[in-house]
């Protein structure tokens, strides 16, 4: 099934814009093909990422989140979808600090 992240792939040029950089990652994975393809490279990720060491990498991780949870529902993995939605805290839409 096709794929496009609900948030956009930038085009960056920085020296921290590679492999194993927040912003190159976050691209990589949005920039999938396909649904079955962004489910494997969100995972990677949160997995390569899974610490926020500031605001900036938080809103990061809580798009990657966001973008695997859409991809387990577009994918009818709804039990794997759920899951990630029980990480937030609904009440003040953010990300609880002890979840991975």
């Amino acid at each position: 099934m096709p794929y496009k992240s609900r948030h956009p792939v930038q085009h960056l040029v920085s020296e921290y814009y590679k492999p194993g950089y927040i912003q190159y990652d976050s691209n990589w994975a949005a920039s999938s093909a396909t649904v079955g393809q962004a489910i494997e490279r969100w995972n990677k990720y949160i997995k390569d990422h899974p610490q926020p060491e500031d605001g900036f990498s938080n809103n990061y991780l809580i798009a990657a989140k966001i973008d695997l949870m859409r991809a387990y529902y577009l994918a009818g993995e709804v039990d794997k979808g759920d899951k990630i939605l029980d990480q937030f805290d609904l009440t003040t839409l953010g990300h609880k600090p002890t979840d991975p």
